[in-house]
């Protein structure tokens, strides 16, 4: 299962695959999400022993660092990250 994981003072990952912010609006049926989360790279980083993020997770199949960064910004924190890339 891929995991997405959050913490408001730490990075573990790549949110994006550029350096350029992105602003994007994640739908659900016919009505938007009013949070419009805006996300920039911040490199990869090692997670070796235990999960370093894990202030808050998101275990589905897909979780895309739109996703994630739409989460993550529309709880309140300054980072998110993916694990293993997913």
């Amino acid at each position: 299962m891929a995991s997405s994981i959050l913490l408001p003072i730490l990075v573990a990952a790549a949110l994006a695959q550029t350096s350029s912010p992105t602003k994007f609006i994640c739908e659900t049926g016919s009505t938007a999400v009013a949070y419009k989360a805006t996300y920039t790279y911040q490199g990869c980083y090692s997670d070796p022993n235990s999960d370093i993020l894990s202030a808050a997770k998101i275990n589905t199949i897909i979780v895309t660092p739109q996703y994630c960064a739409t989460y993550c910004g529309g709880r309140g924190f300054a980072y998110g990250g993916l694990k293993n890339g997913k």
